[in-house]
C-alpha cells in the first residue's frame, strides 16, 4: 500500500518553458533587422544606378529621334544634344541622392519631354539640413519608359549649377 501512496503523492513533472525557443527567435529577429541595415545603402545604390540607366536610355533615344522638348519658365525649348546629355551628366556626377516617395508642392521649374515618352522633372529644392552646408539642392523626378518613378533630392548642387543647359539662350524654341 505503501507503494501505492508513494505513486498518488508524486505530483507530475512539470514541463518547463522552451527558454531556448525565445532566445532563438530574437536571434533571428535581430539578425534579420542587421541584415535589413547592412544592406539599405546598396538598395539605395541600385536604385540610384537603375535611374540613370533610365535617363541614359532617353537621353540617348531622343538624340535618334525628336529630341528633348524642354518647358521651363513658360517656354518650350528643344533642347540641343549637348544639353541633354549635360543634364544626365551632371546628374550622373552628383551620385546617389536621397530618395522619397513625396514631390516637392507646386510646378516644377523645369519638365523634361522625352521622345521615347519618358519624363524628366525638376525642382529647386529648400534643404533643412545638408551635409554641403548649402540651402537649396535640386528634385529629380523621373518617370521612365516602363513606368518606373525615380524621385530624389540632391544636397550635392543647387539650381543654378544644374539649370544652366536648360536656358532658352542656348537652346532653340520648340517647334513641331
Amino acid at each position: 500500500m505503501t507503494e501505492l501512496y508513494d505513486r498518488v503523492q508524486r505530483s507530475p513533472r512539470q514541463k518547463t518553458f522552451p527558454w531556448w525557443a525565445v532566445i532563438l527567435a530574437i536571434a533571428l529577429v535581430v539578425l534579420t533587422c542587421i541584415g535589413l541595415f547592412i544592406s539599405r545603402p546598396q538598395h539605395i545604390k541600385n536604385r540610384y544606378e537603375a535611374c540613370m540607366d533610365a535617363v541614359s536610355a532617353s537621353t540617348i533615344y531622343a538624340k535618334r529621334h525628336r529630341g528633348v522638348r524642354a518647358l521651363v519658365d513658360g517656354q518650350e525649348l528643344r533642347l540641343r544634344e549637348s544639353n541633354a546629355r549635360s543634364i544626365y551628366s551632371s546628374l550622373a556626377a552628383l551620385g546617389v541622392g536621397h530618395f522619397t516617395d513625396r514631390l516637392p508642392e507646386g510646378e516644377p521649374d523645369a519638365t523634361l519631354y522625352y521622345s521615347d515618352t519618358s519624363v524628366m522633372r525638376l525642382w529647386r529644392y529648400p534643404l533643412k539640413r545638408s551635409s554641403s552646408g548649402r540651402w537649396e539642392g535640386v528634385f529629380v523626378s523621373f518617370v521612365s519608359l516602363e513606368g518606373n518613378t525615380y524621385s530624389y533630392y540632391t544636397d550635392r548642387t543647387d539650381w543654378q549649377n544644374i539649370s544652366w543647359p536648360l536656358s532658352p539662350e542656348s537652346n532653340a524654341p520648340w517647334s513641331n
